[in-house]
């Protein structure tokens, strides 16, 4: 069984014989058996032979029957010395052939993946043709100095050895390493998918990036003013100041707001003060007031002692013009539940309330003194205004505080809606 076969030429005209060379084994093929492929030997025909020689191929063998014609012109004395010098070469190079030739050495593995690397370099062939034009320039300035070469020579096989060893070390290293390439090689797929994003993010980030440094200046100077301001010993009780100011604020505001977000008092004092600038006089308008030399009648504005409401009263002069006041200081706006009670501008005043402040004198002469000096009437007023949409009135304005609003109808006292 261990017999092979060749399938050898008889002749150039395709002339064919069957060699076998009888093994020496004592199993025998039976009758109808067959031979396996790896008992047999097919030399290369010459046809198959020529076939090779396709028109690249004969291309390439003309460049470089050329070339080997133009490296050997003119180079005969110095083929002489070679081949002078050749025998002892050859001496020398048979032990290292021999080792070569050693399964161990993994030679045709090398020339295998030397291939490889071949046809992974041909796409940037040029440039790797550039690097040994650079490379020479370098050699050229290393071989300039002598002693530094030598010096660097001698420290090499101490270096390879410490190298040997050390390789010995990294091989986890190295294992980690391959398996992150691994990784890392499936996640660049995903980065080229990621780099036009990223590539505008960094074309419109960069200006920014650039703008941003006196940015950075400044905000170390604002920095820097803050620290000093923070270890001043003054700026606590500063803080402490303001934060007194701000809660007196607070209070006040607390008071105030319902005149703004109730009954509307902030628009109606500035139409009304509009209003008190429209009397027309020759040149122009001017401030409407009241003159002293009014027209005499029972607590008019220019009486002196006035005791109630001037409502037009035993007016003296039949002709005159009477006068009217009713208006309430410090009229509240909310009552302590925080539901509309907008007594500035509502009409009419009030009938039945007694003047806390009536001197006894005027008590005995008045009987009961009305005043609108006091400030506050019973009950509710309810809202001051009508809300207006497209021209017409919808609704009352808000019949209490604005839900969330802190308030107080009294400066002292405060309470909240819930």
């Amino acid at each position: 069984m261990d017999s092979t076969w060749a399938v050898r030429p008889r002749s150039a005209l395709s002339l064919k014989y069957l060699q076998l060379e009888r093994g020496h084994s004592g199993r025998t093929i039976r009758e109808g058996g067959h031979v396996a492929v790896t008992q047999t030997r097919n030399p290369v025909e010459l046809d198959q032979l020529l076939n090779t020689f396709d028109a690249r191929t004969r291309r390439g063998g003309y460049k470089f029957l050329r070339g080997s014609g133009e490296s050997l012109y003119g180079r005969g004395a110095d083929l002489n010395q070679a081949l002078g010098e050749l025998p002892l070469f050859l001496r020398h190079l048979e032990p290292v052939m021999r080792t070569l030739g050693e399964p161990s050495t993994g030679l045709r593995r090398f020339f295998r993946e030397l291939g490889d690397g071949a046809r992974i370099l041909a796409p940037i062939g040029r440039q790797w043709a550039q690097s040994f034009t650079d490379g020479a320039t370098t050699f050229a300035a290393i071989s300039r100095d002598e002693q530094a070469l030598e010096d660097t020579v001698a420290k090499t096989p101490p270096t390879l050895a410490v190298g040997t060893t050390s390789l010995r070390y990294q091989r986890p290293f190295l294992h980690d390493l391959a398996a992150y390439s691994s990784d890392l090689e499936k996640a660049s797929h995903q980065v080229r998918l990621a780099l036009p994003p990223i590539n505008h993010a960094l074309g419109v980030g960069t200006p920014v990036q650039t703008a941003s440094i006196p940015l950075s200046d400044r905000t170390d100077d604002a920095l820097h003013a803050l620290g000093e301001l923070t270890a001043d010993p003054f700026t606590l009780y500063a803080l402490n100041g303001l934060g007194e100011t701000v809660r007196t604020l607070n209070t006040q505001l607390r008071y105030y707001g319902p005149y703004m977000t109730v009954c509307n008092t902030w628009n109606f004092f500035w139409t009304f003060a509009g209003e008190h600038l429209s009397e027309l006089d020759p040149t122009g308008t001017q401030q409407r007031t009241v003159s002293v030399d009014v027209d005499q009648q029972d607590n008019s504005y220019a009486a002196g002692g006035a005791v109630a409401s001037a409502n037009g009263e035993n007016m003296r002069n039949p002709n005159g013009v009477k006068n009217y006041f009713h208006g309430q200081p410090y009229a509240a706006a909310v009552d302590a539940q925080g539901n509309a009670d907008c007594e500035v501008g509502q009409r009419g005043w009030p009938r039945s309330l007694t003047d806390p402040y009536a001197t006894p004198a005027q008590i005995q002469r008045y009987g009961r003194v009305i005043s609108p000096a006091v400030p506050r009437t019973p009950g509710d007023q309810g809202p001051n205004y009508r809300q207006i949409v497209d021209g017409k009135g919808v609704g009352l304005g808000p019949a209490s505080v604005p839900a969330g609003e802190t308030f107080t109808n009294e400066p002292e006292t405060g309470a909240r809606i819930p």
